[in-house]
């Protein structure tokens, strides 16, 4: 198993009776020209911006402070940067990997593993050890509006969903949302890093009409307003996956109403967020195994508790609100949020690529050196 931030979910990075390959320790990033960095694969999201922003550069990586690039990247990778400029992985130009047989491999971009670690690198193969990325010019600004909604039925919850879901689409690529539910109450976040779009301030008074309240952010540099969104920085009770990969407000129009049934009653967090703009860049999708650019919203279910008793409840409902979207045809995953229980998980993370994966996988690590329950698999 190897391991940069320990960040996966279903603890993959972890293994009983097996060897863990910890590259904690390999954090180090240097500036290799002027709008390029050379990571070690452990390099946490704070230590990156730590070190980009006072060159004025960023690269499409995403919030979470304490996670490592290197499984960041491999699995996909976004956040508020993404719909401007693409996944993580798409912004990756060189990598330097040790296969299963030991072999150590300087991949380029134009390179048929670098494709494959391009959204299917986790841990399948072998270990990237070094990663070079091209960056970009940090905004000038960055600004957010927070609305929220408490105290929800399902009619009404399901009624902003909507009204998020049409408003969302219109928004300029330098702009995020997200939609969270979390119990019986609603955060809608709205950022833009561009110039003021009457898209974003039509989606932030249409949504004021329908929201208890409406907070807008002053616009600040960038330095002063990344660590908000952080996360939190010390361990936690969770139970945390994809939801599914949506087209619109009709990929779950059939099963909304039992979803919503499950989150306001176990108070789970439902919590949808953009995609779209650039990551469906034609180019990036031929480039990369990242299978799903055509969707432009991800979902992702949560579950948090503060007593071990309380866990039982907990997973019962997460994993009942994962079952009522898979029977109603949602089974398109986002590799970085795993679920042990998907089923079909090989197309649901990898779609049309997996045949191709598991080539490369033979190819790499063919005694199957690297190995958990959802690596790729040679036969």
């Amino acid at each position: 198993a190897v391991k940069s931030g320990g960040h996966s979910f279903e603890g993959f990075s972890s293994i009983d009776d097996g060897l863990q390959i910890n590259l904690s320790l390999m954090n180090q990033v240097d500036w290799v020209e002027d709008d390029k960095i050379k990571t070690q694969p452990a390099v946490i999201l704070t230590d990156l911006y730590d070190f980009m922003l006072p060159k004025n550069r960023i690269i499409p990586v995403g919030s979470c402070g304490t996670l490592g690039i290197g499984g960041l990247t491999l699995g996909g990778g976004y956040g508020f940067f993404a719909r401007q400029h693409g996944l993580t992985c798409d912004s990756l130009v060189e990598a330097t990997f040790v296969d299963g047989l030991g072999k150590q491999h300087l991949v380029k971009s134009d390179n048929e593993l670098m494709w494959a670690l391009k959204g299917g690198g986790n841990g399948n193969f072998g270990v990237v050890t070094q990663m070079i990325f091209k960056t970009y010019p940090t905004p000038k600004s960055f600004m957010r509006y927070r609305l929220q909604a408490y105290h929800l039925d399902n009619e009404r919850a399901k009624s902003i969903m909507q009204l998020w879901f049409n408003l969302s689409k219109e928004l300029p690529n330098e702009s995020f949302s997200a939609f969270v539910l979390n119990g019986t109450t609603i955060t809608i976040l709205i950022t833009n890093y561009g110039d003021d779009h009457p898209n974003i301030t039509k989606m932030a008074n249409d949504l004021g009409q329908v929201m208890d309240k409406k907070s807008i952010g002053k616009r600040k540099a960038l330095t002063d307003t990344l660590s908000t969104y952080f996360g939190t920085m010390y361990p936690i009770y969770f139970k945390n996956s994809s939801a599914g990969y949506y087209k619109d407000y009709s990929s779950i129009e059939n099963c909304i109403d039992d979803v919503l049934d499950i989150v306001l009653k176990h108070k789970l967090i439902y919590q949808i967020n953009t995609l779209g703009g650039n990551i469906s860049n034609p180019e990036f999708e031929v480039n990369s195994c990242y299978p799903h650019r055509d969707l432009p919203y991800l979902c992702e279910l949560q579950s948090y508790w503060k007593k071990d008793h309380q866990k039982t409840d907990k997973e019962t409902a997460f994993n009942q609100v994962q079952h009522i979207l898979n029977q109603n045809g949602i089974d398109k995953q986002y590799r970085n949020y795993p679920n042990i229980d998907f089923p079909n998980w090989q197309t649901a993370y990898y779609g049309k690529n997996y045949k191709r994966l598991q080539h490369i996988k033979k190819k790499y690590d063919p005694n199957d050196l690297f190995n958990f329950e959802q690596s790729v698999k040679i036969n």
